[in-house]
């Protein structure tokens, strides 16, 4: 069996690596005599031009760390398409559409050839695996937008369980929640690949993780602003994601580790003593490795880390600004959320079994 997975592979982020790896190694672990390949689709961008003397720029030092990872841990055949109409038809037995905003209007309207794998042969089986819309599903414009592609589907499975309620009120095409594929896996996994920072010592510290966009910039500066706080108050220190002029936000004494590839970042929320997080991969991974954590309210995209937490019982993780100190609570009931996060990654497994081996019947 040949089956290709399309998703946003090529991004230098971390939530992005651990979710497209996290569903390749899933899907090579139910299937093991598999050809299992990442399909080499590049969201539309075209290539990225790095100016001369800009070499050691920091997103372009990132660039390439994420570069290796992808070399080394995933297998993306080929060159890369940039246009969705120049994706030709390939042979496999089963297409998989996801995870990460696949189905967000606001980033793939125009590409929907690749993102409803209509470019994929009729032969093939096309399935979703916890595709996210972004935002909610509440949009009248939204809703109407993936009405008309969804049955293009043979299997639909949706991230978020307010979009899948939104749309189950729309339509009667089968369709469940399935957790993201980071969640697939379980802390001694991903355990496997972290790689310490060469540049940390052994310093006790918060993990302050977010992506510095600038449209939610003001809801990440209250976040760093409660890891500064935190870091005061148990004399730790701060390691965050930002670089330029966003590490202002923070103690002269922190470090950033802007330019650290998956395998590093994995290391950091392992052995932090605290996580401060505006992002759903940062929720997830606080979650993987049992950490006392907060995740920040953003426009639009929060409700992905809202339905996450209040999914395993502790939606008093996710807050709309920074708590005072008598307010912070460090208590996590997690043989309660192991449990359910347990019972959804099995049900998620079931799902991908049982789709893909369609294919064969």
């Amino acid at each position: 069996m040949r089956i290709g997975i399309l998703t946003y592979h090529d991004a230098n982020n971390f939530g992005c690596a651990a979710q497209c790896f996290g569903l390749q190694e899933a899907v090579k672990e139910l299937f093991p005599e598999a050809e299992v390949e990442i399909i080499n689709y590049g969201r539309g961008k075209g290539p990225r031009i790095v100016p001369a003397g800009s070499e050691d720029e920091p997103p372009f030092v990132r660039a390439r760390v994420f570069e290796r990872f992808r070399r080394n841990y995933m297998n993306i055949p080929g060159e890369t398409v940039y246009d969705p109409d120049k994706l030709d038809p390939i042979p496999y037995d089963v297409c998989i559409v996801g995870s990460d905003q696949v189905w967000n209007d606001k980033l793939v309207r125009g590409q929907e050839r690749a993102y409803f794998l209509t470019f994929a042969g009729n032969d093939t089986r096309k399935i979703s695996y916890a595709a996210s819309v972004g935002g909610t599903a509440d949009d009248e414009e939204r809703v109407g937008w993936l009405l008309e592609w969804l049955p293009k589907m043979d299997a639909i499975s949706i991230r978020e369980e307010s979009s899948f309620l939104r749309l189950k009120q729309k339509t009667n095409l089968p369709m469940t929640v399935c957790v993201d594929p980071s969640l697939l896996h379980d802390r001694s996994f991903w355990e496997s690949y972290e790689k310490k920072p060469e540049r940390l010592g052994d310093e006790k510290y918060v993990f302050m993780y977010a992506l510095g966009y600038g449209w939610c910039r003001e809801y990440e500066r209250r976040a760093a602003q409660m890891a500064a706080d935190i870091a005061e108050t148990y004399g730790l220190k701060v390691i965050h994601y930002y670089f330029g002029q966003l590490r202002e936000w923070f103690p002269e004494d922190s470090k950033d580790c802007y330019c650290e590839g998956p395998q590093e970042i994995l290391w950091l929320f392992h052995h932090a003593e605290y996580v401060v997080c505006c992002s759903f991969h940062g929720t997830a991974f606080s979650l993987i490795y049992e950490k006392p954590f907060y995740t920040f309210f953003v426009p639009d995209n929060g409700n992905r880390m809202k339905d996450l937490v209040t999914s395993l019982g502790i939606e008093e993780r996710y807050i709309e600004d920074s708590l005072p100190k008598e307010e912070w609570d460090w208590e996590i009931p997690w043989d309660k959320v192991n449990a359910a996060l347990q019972k959804k990654r099995d049900e998620s497994l079931d799902y991908l079994r049982r789709e893909i081996g369609a294919a064969n019947e």
